[in-house]
């Protein structure tokens, strides 16, 4: 159910196909986000299917009912990120296969479902990256929509768009089912950037602070800066009388030193690949060149803060 808040600026842009090799070619498109009206104060966004596919929730399917658990971002063909706490104790039934877990997308073409196949995660932050295998048809002239994101650091007082869906449990009938909710927007100022931890117990992890709420149901929601970028992805948000927050984002920064499995499309990458290493095209990463892999446990990261 769209909501009649918050309304989402931008253009959709068309950049070079990319051939992906399942069948025929695809068009293969960022979002650009041109920022929104949106307030400290979460609310319902009008345009709820501006980011047409590239913004979905997470599902679990479990002999108990299908729930709608957090939001998930497309980032590149196949691959998405999240907040690794929203998938709670389901990470087991991934692994063993005891419950269904998919990705249902709103675009300007009704429901996308992705069928999630692998997750990528530490228990050193809160950013999990999620393999996806496309379940619903390709039509033709269908465009795959992802976020591009960015290794900067937010400015202090710089503005912030914190965007997630907040849905009711799904409605299932004779094996199909319907999503009852929307979307929601907020916006910000930058309180503070923590680097390399927030805390040694709550979030120890890199961290920023954003003076905006959240709705439970945003975790793992896309958190960008005026210029459309991803930054970060909702972790948690303290819940005050005036639902002013604040929020606080896992950074991706915390995340980038990773290898992952993409299982989709067949044969478009090698596997595993370090999040660092795949290729521009396919994955809008901006400052990727501030982060020097030493291992799989540690990286340098030069901060920056302007373009």
């Amino acid at each position: 159910m769209p909501g009649e808040g918050h309304a989402l600026s931008g253009e959709k842009v068309e950049d070079p196909l990319v051939n992906l090799p399942v069948g025929s070619s695809i068009n293969f498109e960022p979002i650009v986000f041109g920022g929104s009206d949106a307030k400290v104060v979460p609310d319902g966004v009008a345009n709820w299917t501006f980011f047409d596919g590239a913004l979905m929730t997470l599902l679990v399917k479990t002999s108990a009912g299908t729930t709608a658990m957090g939001t998930v971002v497309a980032i590149a063909p196949g691959l998405a990120i999240t907040a690794t706490h929203i998938l709670g104790d389901h990470l087991n039934d991934i692994a063993d296969g005891a419950g269904a877990v998919l990705c249902a997308a709103p675009s300007q073409h009704g429901l996308e479902l992705w069928d999630v196949r692998k997750v990528n995660y530490t228990g050193s932050d809160d950013i999990a990256y999620l393999s996806l295998e496309r379940a619903s048809a390709i039509a033709e002239g269908w465009r795959l929509r992802t976020i591009p994101a960015t290794t900067r650091a937010p400015n202090q007082g710089e503005r912030l768009h914190v965007i997630g869906f907040r849905l009711a449990k799904a409605h299932e009938n004779d094996g199909s089912f319907g999503l009852k909710g929307d979307l929601f927007a907020a916006s910000g100022e930058v309180i503070a950037v923590y680097h390399p931890v927030r805390d040694k117990f709550m979030m120890p992890f890199p961290t920023i602070e954003i003076g905006c709420g959240a709705l439970g149901g945003m975790s793992g929601g896309a958190v960008l800066d005026e210029q459309g970028h991803l930054v970060g992805v909702v972790s948690t948000s303290l819940t005050t009388e005036d639902g002013g927050g604040p929020t606080f984002a896992s950074w991706i920064v915390g995340g980038i030193n990773r290898e992952v499995e993409i299982t989709w499309p067949p044969g478009l990458y090698p596997n595993p690949v370090h999040i660092l290493d795949i290729d521009e095209r396919l994955l809008r990463l901006e400052g990727r060149e501030r982060v020097r892999i030493i291992d799989s446990n540690s990286f340098e990261y030069e901060v920056w803060s302007d373009r």
